[in-house]
């Protein structure tokens, strides 16, 4: 006999979140010209985003729809800690620069996941502020300053 499986409602409502977002996108972006390939207008990256992520929603809707296995645990420590480091990170990109932004980011982000380990947070703030630097900074000429004090 096949074991019944039973509808994964909370994967589900994920994947049909990130499918509202997708439309979200697509509705806000439709409002701007799309311009052309070679000339892309404003509403082109926000539309193109909201398809990706539809499409990406849809197959997640798919994918999970029937549960094999129990579903994840939800730690709320783990929300709130990503959630305080992406509120801080905002908060801090323009007074502090880039750098205390996202070195707040990762600091406040790990506390979520127990047990603390400070050295491998410290590394781990340390290497994405540097490619954070690097990459956004002087590859792509962001205009943000690295540090402000």
């Amino acid at each position: 006999m096949i074991p019944s499986r039973s509808l994964n409602s909370g994967e589900i409502a994920a994947a049909l979140v990130v499918c509202a977002l997708g439309g979200f996108l697509i509705w806000q972006g439709s409002g701007y010209p799309l311009g052309s390939l070679n000339r892309m207008g404003p509403g082109f990256f926000p539309v193109g985003l909201g398809i990706i992520l539809m499409g990406f929603g849809a197959a997640l809707v798919l994918e999970v729809k029937r549960l094999d296995t129990p579903p994840p645990e939800w730690h709320v420590r783990s929300f709130v800690a990503i959630m305080a480091g992406l509120l801080a990170f905002a908060l801090m990109l323009e007074p502090f620069g880039l750098v205390p932004a996202t070195v707040a980011l990762a600091v406040l982000s790990s506390l979520g996941d127990p047990p603390l380990r400070p050295r491998a947070i410290a590394a781990t703030a340390l290497a994405l502020a540097g490619i954070g630097y690097f990459v956004f900074l002087r590859g792509f000429g962001v205009q943000l300053d690295a540090f402000r004090w």
